[in-house]
């Protein structure tokens, strides 16, 4: 059976769609219970799809030799390093119910799993045409699970408080229904030796084998209560039915911070893990079947949850084990493997390997950077100085790191945070202290508001409805690659165009409170919005951004360019490189700068706070308000005394105050003075 391509808006999945994938290379469905379901295909890179296929479409294939097909929504299109293949990875469709949001809680204490169930419809805020399913009727007593603000997944195979986790019952997405089944069809697959068993292996594992469970939680900071990242709090250890049955304890930690805030409430969950977590006290059967399917040969027809009557004389094995997971080619409409084994704990143990490799993974990473940070800083400390570079001016520098620079000078600059410790922020030493100019993190803010204020536009469009609202008209090109569709309802009014041919499209809703129009390049990840609402306006692009809210305006992009006459009352810019400034347009009470530069500064009067230097090259003079006036080696002391410890030179008048004029040497139009002159100078008046 050939995948049949549909565009993302296809919800009745009966016609031919796009067109047949007739060029697919490879294909697979692999199934594991209540875990993944997904499928893979690969096609030429030439394939007459290429630019249809994008992710948010939708596959029609055959997913195992039961059901004739089902429906898969594509997650990634990559094109190899060589170009010559492309390789599509796809979700179950059901994997749009995480669009859904239980947002009126329901309690499973006292209620049974097919009480939650059928309460899902009305307390969703959108099923978006999802159904939902199960046979257990069994009350499980009063577990203490609320569930609120989750998806249907979540709530129905997600973590240690979903349904199938206190059930063990098992979750089967078939097209747009997921069901929670205590009672299965099943069917017995006989599996032998010679008839179409290809390869058998057989494992016993005792990996993520939990006999002894120890609980704890970690209290909130609590600023009032003087709590602030407090030690976790460790309860009293739980032990399994079947702890003495082993020569020594497995023991597991569990942290219930998110669960529970008191050790009264983590004693109550702590109680519940072991039935929460059926078969962790069991060592994993794990049985791994390449079957043969050809011919005469083909095996029966077999999907996830059915039994494996399993004989191969070279292990004198007969057992029968529920079927955990398969492998299926929808070309060929072959089985490629199936696996079966004590289900749940193989399914546990198996995915506990996969998390523990990845842990692993992610501490020898985090071991590693640490170390490697670790030396950076403690050298940092050893000696500052070498991460201090000289700053643009030659005489200035620029500090990196967290310890505070030692023997600053004026206009040196402090990146502190820089070598990747905490957060980076800028410096300046002016007047004898650091000063910070401004703070990183500015612009992440105004990205982040800009991120909230679009998720709160797409939430107040999805809560409208539109996606189940009345389509007043529609209309789809003849090839299926221009769709353009009208859907209206009590809350407003929206329009969406789409071209699949080049990725495009455009949306435009109108509600009482929200004007919104966007236009999306899925291809080239481009996109532009504008939203008007009641106290806001936002335009934005995939780089740039203009936000008027309230009173406030908010302008952000890589680039702003701004040209005419420009006015700014009451600002201030903190940090900016201006390429040219007329300084005759500058007009001020009052200018502050580290430094001043100038071919010609004039001015009725210049004020220095301590000393006022003219540098031109070899000669250097200096006006200070302690010591008067030097040049070069001459300086003018308290009481008028002109000191000169190298060569005075002049070729006019030297006049000399109260005290007179003391000099090594004193030239006078390039000829130099007898000694005794000097003390005729010193009398003079």
């Amino acid at each position: 059976m050939k995948p049949i391509l549909y565009p993302a808006t296809e919800k009745e999945f009966k016609s031919k769609g796009l067109g047949e994938l007739g060029e697919v290379l490879t294909a697979s469905v692999h199934e594991m219970a209540n875990s993944t379901y997904e499928a893979s295909l690969s096609l030429p890179r030439n394939s007459r799809f290429l630019k249809l296929l994008r992710p948010g479409m939708f596959l029609r294939m055959k997913p195992n030799s039961v059901d004739n097909y089902d429906i898969f929504i594509i997650n990634s299109v990559d094109i190899t390093t060589n170009g010559e293949v492309i390789n599509i990875n796809c979700g179950h469709y059901t994997d749009l119910t995480n669009n859904s949001n239980l947002v009126k809680k329901i309690t499973m204490n006292g209620n049974r799993p097919l009480d939650v169930i059928n309460l899902l419809p009305e307390r969703l805020d959108n099923t978006y045409g999802f159904t939902f399913y199960t046979d257990d009727t069994r009350n499980y007593g009063n577990y203490d699970i609320t569930y609120l603000n989750q998806n249907p997944n979540e709530i129905i195979i997600g973590d240690t408080s979903s349904l199938q986790k206190l059930t063990g019952d098992l979750v089967r997405k078939r097209l747009n229904k997921i069901s929670l089944l205590r009672n299965p069809a099943r069917q017995v697959v006989s599996i032998r030796r010679g008839k179409n068993i290809v390869g058998i292996d057989i494992k016993r594992s005792n990996d993520g084998l939990v006999t002894k469970m120890v609980p704890y939680y970690i209290p909130k900071d609590d600023e009032k209560a003087g709590i602030k990242d407090a030690d976790p709090v460790y309860g009293f250890a739980v032990f399994s039915p079947n702890f003495n049955k082993y020569p020594q304890a497995y023991v597991q930690y569990v942290d219930y911070s998110s669960r529970a805030d008191n050790s009264a409430d983590v004693l109550d969950l702590s109680k519940k893990f072991f039935d929460e977590n059926p078969g962790i006290d069991v060592p994993a059967y794990d049985v791994i079947i390449d079957v043969e399917e050809y011919g005469s040969k083909r095996i029966q027809q077999v999907q996830v949850g059915d039994i494996a009557s399993i004989y191969d004389p070279d292990y004198d094995l007969t057992v029968e084990l529920p079927i955990y997971e398969t492998t299926y080619n929808p070309i060929l409409e072959k089985m490629d493997q199936i696996r079966c084994g004590t289900q749940p704990s193989t399914l546990f143990h198996y995915l506990e390997s996969r998390i523990k490799e990845t842990q692993d993974k992610i501490e020898d990473t985090k071991d590693t950077i640490e170390k490697e940070t670790d030396s950076k800083i403690d050298k940092a400390k050893d000696d500052t100085e070498e991460y201090a570079l000289t700053a643009a001016n030659g005489r200035n520098k620029n500090y990196y790191g967290d310890t505070e620079p030692k023997n600053p000078q004026e206009g040196d600059h402090w990146f502190k945070g820089a070598l990747g410790t905490g957060p980076s922020d800028m410096w300046a030493y002016i007047n004898g202290e650091w000063v910070q100019l401004f703070p990183e993190g500015r612009d992440s803010e105004l990205k982040k508001m800009m991120e909230d204020a679009d998720a709160e536009t797409e939430a107040w469009i999805k809560a409208a409805g539109f996606d189940s609202a009345q389509e007043l008209y529609k209309a789809v090109s003849d090839n299926g690659v221009n769709i353009t569709s009208i859907k209206a309802n009590a809350n407003g009014l929206q329009t969406q165009i789409t071209n699949n041919a080049n990725n495009t499209s455009s949306r435009f809703t109108q509600m009482s409170n929200l004007f919104d129009s966007k236009i999306t390049d899925t291809a080239n990840n481009l996109s532009s919005q504008i939203t008007q609402k009641v106290n806001s306006i936002k335009l934005s692009t995939t780089g740039g951004y203009l936000y008027l809210n309230g009173s406030s305006v908010y302008m952000g992009g890589s680039n702003i360019y701004i040209t005419g006459q420009t006015y700014i009352a009451d600002a201030a810019i903190k940090n900016a490189a201006i390429a040219n400034v007329d300084a005759g347009k500058i007009v001020t009470g009052t200018l502050s700068a580290i430094k001043i530069r100038g071919v010609d500064i004039q001015a009725s009067t210049i004020t220095g706070s301590s000393e006022i230097t003219l540098d031109a090259g070899p000669y250097t003079t200096k006006i200070s308000a302690t010591y008067g006036l030097s040049t070069s080696g001459f300086q003018v002391v308290p009481g008028g005394w002109m000191w000169n410890h190298g060569q005075l030179d002049s070729d006019g008048v030297i006049n000399a105050g109260g005290r007179g004029l003391v000099a090594d040497k004193i030239m006078y139009k390039g000829a130099e003075l007898h000694e005794y002159i000097w003390t005729q100078i010193r009398n003079s008046k």
